[in-house]
């Protein structure tokens, strides 16, 4: 609703929707969100596109701004195997989530224009770095850490472990972080 100098008020909205880098503003009596993007002559695919705020919110009052995301194919590059979807969301955990891939949060995602569309089949590439896995033993406790760390040394400082002073280590602190080795 738009309020008036006296006070009263409109049926209508402000509506200001952004859309491949583009701003569009219209003025509606429209109810939803849907009905204001009918409107402003904006169709989207509501299979694969996203709308926010959600596309049958009731519109209650005088402004709003409605983001579309479109969605877009995506290549993945996970080690050595490589996956392509098509997805509008955002964020690589949630771009790996609409693939079905499990990111851990010392998995490392970085998301970047191709360098090759002709390999990669796509204009947009996310790559993950996976964090080496180790299973670790604290105190009799056993546990499946995972880590960036190059050294022993490097992964109890990352992982703020501070043995004490008769404790002993299974491995020398300078020894090199081996995928699935056990640290004891």
């Amino acid at each position: 609703m738009i309020s008036f100098a006296d006070g009263k008020t409109s049926g209508e909205h402000l509506v200001r929707i952004y859309d491949r880098g583009e701003e569009k503003t219209i003025i509606t009596n429209a109810l939803t969100v849907r009905q204001a993007l009918r409107a402003a002559k904006i169709t989207i695919d509501e299979k694969i596109d996203a709308v926010e705020p959600n596309i049958d919110m009731e519109l209650t009052g005088a402004k709003y701004q409605v983001n579309i995301f479109r969605a877009r194919p995506i290549t993945i590059v996970d080690g050595n195997k490589r996956l392509k979807i098509t997805t509008a969301e955002q964020t690589p955990v949630l771009i790996a989530k609409a693939a079905g891939i499990e990111v851990f949060e010392e998995d490392k995602t970085a998301l970047s224009n191709s360098d090759n569309m002709a390999v990669d089949g796509a204009n947009m590439v996310m790559k993950i770095d996976r964090a080496s896995m180790v299973n670790f033993v604290l105190y009799g406790k056993e546990s499946v850490i995972r880590t960036h760390a190059k050294t022993v040394g490097e992964l109890l400082k990352e992982k703020n472990i501070n043995p004490k002073k008769d404790d002993t280590l299974s491995e020398e602190r300078s020894a090199k972080i081996i995928p699935g080795m056990k640290i004891e």
